[in-house]
């Protein structure tokens, strides 16, 4: 929700600790689930936010420089699918033809 609400990403390289005090729901049954880190980036528009691109791992840590360069990337690869999905709705040329097949 931060980033969705922000349009700036989100990270938490250690959800046992810092993630704990912010998110503890989530930071409890993400820790079960055998999640130890969180980023999140925001899927956007301009200004206006289409969702967001949530990333985990196991291990605590941040991420690398080229490790962030690499997941804004898919964020923005994720925005252009997104974008395509939604003009393929609305009936474009690239649409495949309406059936049951």
């Amino acid at each position: 929700m931060d980033a969705a609400r922000t349009g700036r990403p989100v990270f938490c390289s250690n959800l046992s600790g810092g993630g704990a005090a912010r998110w503890p729901a989530f930071s409890t049954g993400a820790g079960q689930a055998g999640v130890a880190a969180a980023f999140t980036f925001p899927l956007q528009v301009g200004i206006v936010a289409i969702g967001v691109l949530d990333l985990y791992r196991d291990r605590s840590g941040p991420l690398t420089t080229p490790q962030v360069t690499e997941a804004v990337a898919f964020a923005d690869a994720a925005v252009s699918v997104l974008l395509h999905l939604q003009d393929l709705g609305r009936g474009s040329a690239d649409a495949p033809p309406e059936g049951d097949g």
